[in-house]
């Protein structure tokens, strides 16, 4: 077995686990259906910023690449009852997830 064929079952297996670090969010393209998915999220503290379109609160999250084929801005991730809008994303090194920015819609 390679290391990278050990790294993708380990991601499914404890980081993508529902039981041990993973959060089931919604996941929406722009243009597109929304999906049911696991990420890592990692919420920030305070207000990133909060102009004309409301957003507040930043996060990252980390997402499959099985599961996303490409993250965008203005597509929306919902987590609970809280609505987050991508702001940025990018591959992780090892081409199997995505690093993801949001910013919590706050109005």
């Amino acid at each position: 077995m390679t290391l990278k064929t050990q790294m993708t079952t380990d991601l499914g297996a404890v980081f993508y686990n529902g039981d041990e670090h993973a959060t089931e969010i919604t996941y929406t393209p722009a243009a597109g259906s929304p999906s049911t998915i696991l990420a890592i999220v990692n919420r920030g503290e305070g207000d990133e910023y909060k102009g004309a379109d409301a957003y507040g609160v930043r996060c990252t999250m980390r997402l499959k690449a099985s599961d996303v084929a490409q993250p965008a801005r203005s597509d929306e991730v919902t987590i609970g009852t809280e609505r987050w809008i991508v702001i940025g994303a990018e591959m992780g090194e090892d081409g199997l997830e995505w690093i993801v920015q949001a910013n919590r819609v706050t109005s």
